[in-house]
């Protein structure tokens, strides 16, 4: 076996356990301080010194920081649990341990001590002494997470995984509150899954715990494991990437992205996170081993050497690193040292035939052929059994023969080889090498068809394969078995290169180059690679990147004239044309007669202006190369330039007559020779000669292009377009000619087929500018403002000059509810030099500053705009919109009036003047001017539909809803396309209980309008409400890839991901949305349902961060202080929470959700008058609110006022009539009597809640508790413990009913099981509401059992 395979495999079967080191340095549970006094201060500065030295690993340091600890507060334990961690790092096992017995004689109760005797017990092999401690542990702490989590894992190592999963799964039950601890115990379960082959059962376990903790490393670690063991590389490295980000020191984290990244190819990254991982963990040999690995693929043997050197220090007995040192060494020549760590690799794998293998190629590297022999002879008689291990051996002894020109017999061998193991790789290949040498290259051929046939997952034998069928011709073939070959080992460097040639061959540029560049980052030393990329650069239009491949070419190989004239070419399309001379000079300098650099010296003259060295060095190329057209053709450029036409024409004429043997002269003199004419206005004779030049060369493209700009500049468009379309035929793989063919097409209005054509424009030349930006209109005309967008924003990443883009890029961001970004790209616009000339970025920067708040702006731009008289009418038009807003109808009036007096046709004017008039109550002016624009139904239907809708908003406001349908529906039928008459007739539907058909109204939006965002949102608003959230999802992620700056539509998806359970997606959707927010009150509306989302998970922090955060952006957000107040409320911070919705209130006193509330928050802290008060001005606020009358009668029930309660739960009930179908109105009820001595009654309404809950299908066992509790208290022993019992058997884990049934049996006198179940409450609930009333009962009861 190889040693990369050896390696591979050792990184794949690592069993996955996590790092137990990490649990040491988990949670310290300090027990209560000390009650007599002590310096605190000292105490605790000498604890964190002493933590952080011991991080630093300082032993000596941080013990005597614990001691001064010690010294500090005598009585504490913590210092002495904290030497013995210093001694425990140090392997001090026995000193640690005593350590720790010293704190537990200081405190029995600290857990924490006895666990760490666990550890070292542990640590030092003795696994039973270590579970002895563990149970220890969890006698004085039963929620003690880790001590359930080191338990399952000694279990586990014994192979006892019933138990281990037991205990993990305590371990889970145990960890409540405590997330890391849950983590943990989920990623064990997920471990052991994945050990008994339960893959997918592991992979949601890991999920799972990721949820639970996302900064928990260990889930992401075993989960990117198991990927990597599935070979799904992306998957993998999504996890080995978060593991890094969340715990930047780990070096685990960093040794698996490296790992990744180098089976990807990805070298550069492979290396920096494998050195960070040697450096994070310097004494890890499999970093240092990688690390070689890496340094051996990238060319660097030294540094390998070196490497595998340190590896093999901190791992003596690896064969795998001998192994790998040894290769390095002979490929270096260093075959002695090489023949001692082979003959070191016995000692430790004496039988390995492999070994003996590497050390025969070793002696035959030599030339040592008869020691060679001897090795490989004892390999097969070592491996009479093992057919593979005798086909290597033959295989290397028949390339001995072969070195030795003795080919008959090296074909023997080979062949036997092949008879004894059929599917041995290495002998094929062989064989066909030495057919090769001979020239049999039909039998090549065949060798690597059966050696592909032999192992179809062998990347060599298919790379070879696609060697050979180039050579034949056959590139379809080729590519295919170069493709797998790469897809086999992404690092094959040659394979990539010979991919990336065929691919050229194909005219497949784009596709070329990413293979090239594939292979440049594994070797970026092979100067013939570079040229091969720079050149595809250069040919696909990307002269920038061209110059930088071709520039390394240059360092790596000086005397590369080819490169340096490559270098000249794309200089001179970047217009560097110094650069482009040094260049040039220096293929010269090793070539001074080199034609093509001749040739281009005096094209750099001649775009020099240079004319005369321009002529001079033409006339010098055809003296040396009289048939050198391109010559000819450029010297005809020089006398035109001159004015010498005539001149011009002979040398075309020259040009012309000696090109009867080389067409594309022919084609280029013709074309030429047609510029020339169609300067002079000879328009016919032009059309001829680029006609005359597709005939002498039919796939000649700029014949093509120039009889089609012509034909265009004479509004010949349909023969244009056909001219393109012959161009395309014959020029597939033509960018140039694919564009004007897109931009044929869209002046012809045929946008799909301009679609496809500009698509594909882009995919032949990436780099075109012009293509993104007919491509980004076209995107633009069709709605798709989003890919619009995207096509400006490439353009001017490759024309930063061009303020076209600039212009339609800025509007593309207005479009996609980016007003921010907007803003600033028409400022920066009006800045640059010619940017006045886009008088319309005035109007759309006030649009854009009305969207974000900024009204005076707004205005200030519209003033503005109505200076350019292309702009006035419709910045008047948006001036008296803006004051209608404000609600300066004058002014509104005034501006509208004068939009209609520069454009007396501009509809949407006289449409808003009419609702001015409206809102002024000239209602019949205003329906006078919107009935003009109505009346335009067949002239202009679009202004017909804005009118008939707002025909419909006047009657809707009428309270005339079956008018405003009808005009809603003529305004659909009048635009299908217009969102706003569906959404409007949706909501009237939905006011009048319409759910159904209000859906149906969104649904028809969506579908006449499917690439329009609003849409997508309102319908994905309305399947949220409906409950589908997955279907809401799909919807949403819809909207968003339609507008990606729409905020809402991130927080609705959020809402979608929360009702999935998906939270941490959720979470990332609301991040999306908080870095899109253009104003303070959106930012705080997300930062409110972010806070909320985290208030969820128990992320307290953070929440109160986020609504802090909120009220900050906007003071004014009612939302932010109560749920600020909710947060604090739940974390147990009273006073802070009263604060909270205190401030709430006085921002909006009708706001009676606050007051439910702050209800809520006295209620729970026994302050029941308050809590009324609360809940009484709830209930003024929406009398019709059931929940908030129910919630004041349990606020009356505690406050004792039994009458009263029973009143508010009666209201409550007449609210909403099906609360007397519901179990919990009837245990309220229940409380309410019993609360006012009514116990007969109470337990005969608790007796109704059982039989509704039964009828419902539900368990009842909240009822049959109640039941039982008041049984109990009317002193009703048996029938309250027969209840009881019936409620465990339901739930045996309520610990309320434990706590019943021990009261209950006490009453009993049954003392000894009263024992038993006070015990099993506290199992249940250590910390629970009635812990302290147990262990009181217990310590009563025990003297009296015994």
């Amino acid at each position: 076996m190889s040693t990369p395979a050896r390696v591979g495999l050792a990184a794949v079967i690592v069993a996955p356990i996590l790092l137990v080191v990490a649990l040491l340095l988990l949670a310290n549970r300090q027990p209560p301080p000390a009650v007599s006094q002590f310096d605190a201060v000292a105490f605790n500065r000498a604890i964190a010194d002493g933590d952080a030295r011991l991080a630093a690993g300082d032993f000596e340091a941080a013990t005597d920081s614990y001691s001064q600890a010690a010294q500090a507060n005598p009585l504490s334990p913590v210092p002495a649990l904290k030497i013995g961690n210093v001694l425990l790092a140090q392997g001090e096992f026995q000193p640690a341990i005593e350590q720790y017995e010293a704190a537990i004689k200081q405190d029995a109760s600290y857990a924490q001590a006895y666990f760490q005797i666990g550890e070292a017990y542990r640590l030092s092999g003795d696994a039973s002494a270590a579970l002895t401690q563990y149970e220890r542990t969890l006698r004085v702490d039963p929620a003690f997470v880790d001590a359930y989590i080191q338990s399952g894992g000694i279990y586990q190592d014994r192979g006892e995984l019933a138990r281990a999963e037991q205990l993990y799964n305590q371990a889970l039950a145990a960890a409540v509150t405590n997330l890391r601890g849950r983590a943990s115990a989920l990623t064990r379960l997920g471990n052991l899954e994945a050990l008994q082959g339960l893959t997918d059962q592991a992979i949601a376990r890991y999920q799972q715990a990721q949820q639970e903790d996302p900064s928990f490393v260990g889930a992401f670690i075993q989960l990117g494991q198991i990927y990597l063991a599935q070979e799904q590389w992306d998957l993998a490295l999504e996890q080995f990437k978060a593991a890094a980000q969340n715990a930047p020191g780990n070096a685990d984290a960093h040794f698996f992205l490296g790992q990744v990244s180098s089976r990807l190819g990805q070298m550069d990254q492979a290396e920096a996170e494998l050195s960070e991982a040697v450096r994070l963990a310097p004494t890890s040999a499999r970093a240092y081993l990688w690390l070689g690995q890496v340094y051996t693929t990238r060319g660097r043997p030294a540094e390998a050497i070196s490497l595998y050197q340190q590896a093999l220090e901190r791992a003596p007995n690896s064969l795998d690193i001998r192994l790998a040192l040894a290769a390095a060494h002979r490929a270096q020549g260093e075959f002695e040292q090489a023949l001692e760590q082979y003959q070191a690799s016995l000692e430790i794998s004496p039988d390995d035939a492999d070994i003996y293998t590497e050390i025969g190629a070793t002696y035959q590297a030599m030339g040592d052929t008869a020691k060679a022999e001897e090795a490989l002879a004892q390999v097969a008689a070592q491996a009479v059994e093992q057919p593979r291990q005798v086909a290597q051996a033959l295989t290397k002894l028949a390339n001995t023969y072969r070195d030795r020109g003795e080919l008959e017999m090296a074909e023997t061998q080979y062949r036997r080889a092949l008879s004894i193991d059929p599917s041995y790789i290495g002998a094929y290949l062989q064989l066909a090498y030495l057919f090769d040498q001979q020239g049999r290259f039909d039998e090549v051929l065949a060798i690597y068809q059966q050696a592909v046939e032999a192992a179809p997952q062998d990347a060599d034998a298919r790379f070879k394969l696609g060697q050979a069928y180039r050579r034949a011709g056959d590139l379809e073939a080729a590519s295919e078995q170069l493709l797998q070959a790469v897809r086999l080992d992404p690092t094959r460097y040659r394979a990539l290169v010979e991919l990336g040639r065929v691919l050229e061959s194909q005219n497949d540029l784009s596709q070329a180059i990413d293979y090239y560049q594939q292979a440049v980052a594994i070797n970026a030393n092979d100067p013939q690679t570079r040229l091969l990329l720079g050149s595809a650069f250069r040919r696909t239009g990307q002269p920038a990147k061209a110059v930088e491949q071709l520039t390394a070419l240059r360092e790596l190989a000086p005397a590369n004239t080819e490169g340096a004239v490559q270098l000249a070419q794309a200089y001179i399309a970047l217009n560097q044309l110094d650069n482009a001379r040094t260049a040039i000079d220096a293929a010269l300098a090793t070539a001074p007669e080199m034609v093509s650099a001749l040739f281009l010296s005096a094209e750099i003259d001649r775009l020099a202006g240079d004319l005369d060295a321009a002529e001079a060095g033409y006339q010098q190329v055809l003296a040396l190369d009289p048939a050198y057209g391109d010559a000819l053709l450029q010297l005809s450029e020089v006398y035109r330039a001159r004015g010498d036409a005539d001149a011009a024409a002979a040398i075309l004429e020259q040009a012309l007559q000696g090109s009867q043997d080389n067409p594309t002269v022919a084609a280029a003199a013709l074309v030429k020779r047609g510029n020339t004419q169609a300067e002079a206005g000879d328009i016919d004779a032009a059309l001829a000669s680029y006609r005359d030049a597709i005939a002498a060369r039919a796939n000649y493209a700029a014949a093509y292009l120039q009889l089609g700009a012509l034909l265009t500049t004479q509004e010949r468009f349909a023969e244009a377009l056909q001219v393109y379309q012959e161009g395309v035929a014959a020029l597939p793989d033509d960018a140039d000619l694919r564009l004007r063919l897109g931009q044929a097409y869209r002046r012809a209005g045929k946008n799909a087929e301009a679609t496809e054509q500009l698509e594909r424009a882009i995919a032949l030349a990436p780099a075109a500018w012009q293509a993104h930006l007919a491509l980004g209109g076209l995107y633009e005309d069709s709605g798709l403002q989003m890919r619009a967008l995207d096509q400006f924003s490439i353009t001017l990443s490759l024309a930063p000059d061009n303020l076209d883009a600039r212009f339609r890029l800025a509007q593309a961001y207005r479009r996609t509810d980016q007003p921010q970004q907007a803003i600033q790209s028409f400022a920066d616009l009006l800045e640059l030099p010619g940017g006045d000339a886009f008088t319309g970025a005035y109007v759309q920067m006030g649009q854009a500053y009305e969207a974000v708040g900024d009204l005076d702006a707004a205005e200030r731009r519209y003033r503005r705009a109505t200076q350019f008289e292309d702009q006035a009418a419709v910045a008047y038009y948006f001036l008296g919109d803006l004051f209608r807003k404000q609600g300066r109808y004058d002014d509104a009036i005034g501006a509208l009036e004068q939009a209609l007096a520069i454009d007396p046709d501009q509809v949407d004017a006289k449409l808003q003047l009419g609702m001015v008039y409206q809102a002024t109550g000239d209602s019949e002016r205003a329906l006078q001017l919107i009935g003009e624009v109505a009346a335009l139904a067949e002239s202009n239907p679009q202004a017909a539909a804005q009118a008939y809708l707002r025909l419909g908003n006047l009657a809707r406001d009428g309270g005339d809803l079956e008018e405003a349908a009808a005009q809603y529906q003529a305004a659909q039928q009048a635009n299908p396309t217009l969102i706003a008459p569906y959404l409007q007739l949706a909501q009237l539907l939905r006011s009048q209980g319409q759910t159904e058909q209000a859906f149906a109204q969104i649904q028809a939006a969506v579908e006449n309008n499917p690439n329009s965002a609003e849409a997508q949102l309102e319908l994905g608003k309305a399947t949220i409400e409906r409950g589908q959230f997955r279907e809401a999802v799909q919807i949403l992620e819809h909207a968003a890839e339609l507008n990606p700056g729409s905020v809402e539509t991130y927080i609705q998806l959020s809402l979608a991901l929360q009702g999935l359970q998906n939270l941490d997606r959720a979470e990332i959707m609301l991040n999306r949305a908080l870095r899109l927010a253009q104003s303070d009150e959106q930012a705080a509306r997300v930062l409110v349902q972010r806070g909320e989302l985290r208030r969820g998970q128990g992320r307290y922090g953070a929440a109160i961060t986020d609504f802090e955060t909120a009220i900050q952006r906007n003071p004014r957000n009612v939302q932010a202080y109560v749920g600020l107040g909710e947060t604090y409320r739940m974390r147990g911070d009273v006073e802070q929470a009263v604060s909270s919705f205190e401030s709430a209130l006085l921002l909006d006193s009708s706001y009676a959700d606050a007051q439910v509330k702050l209800g809520n928050l006295y209620r729970e802290q026994g302050i029941p008058d308050k809590a009324i008060a609360a809940y009484e001005k709830a209930v003024a606020l929406q009398p019709e609110n059931a929940l908030y009358r129910l919630l004041l009668g349990d606020a009356l029930v505690l406050a004792g006022r039994a009458e009263d309660a029973l009143a508010a739960y009666g209201e409550a009930a007449r609210v909403q009539g099906d609360l007397q179908e519901d179990s919990a109105y009837f245990l309220r009820l229940a409380a309410a009597y019993q609360a006012g001595g009514q116990l007969d009654e109470a337990l005969a309404q608790a007796e109704r809640a059982g039989r509704i809950a039964t009828v419902a299908g539900e368990t009842g066992e909240g009822a049959l508790q109640f039941q039982a509790d008041i049984l109990r208290e009317q002193s009703r022993w048996q029938a309250a413990g027969d209840l009881y019992e019936q409620v465990l058997t339901i739930n045996p884990q309520r610990a309320e009913a434990m706590r019943g049934l021990a009261l209950t049996l006490e009453g009993q006198g049954r003392n000894q099981e009263a024992v038993k179940q006070w015990r099993a409450y506290l199992q249940q609930a250590p910390r629970g509401p009635y812990a302290d009333e147990a262990r009181e009962h217990l310590r009563r009861l025990r003297p009296a059992t015994g």
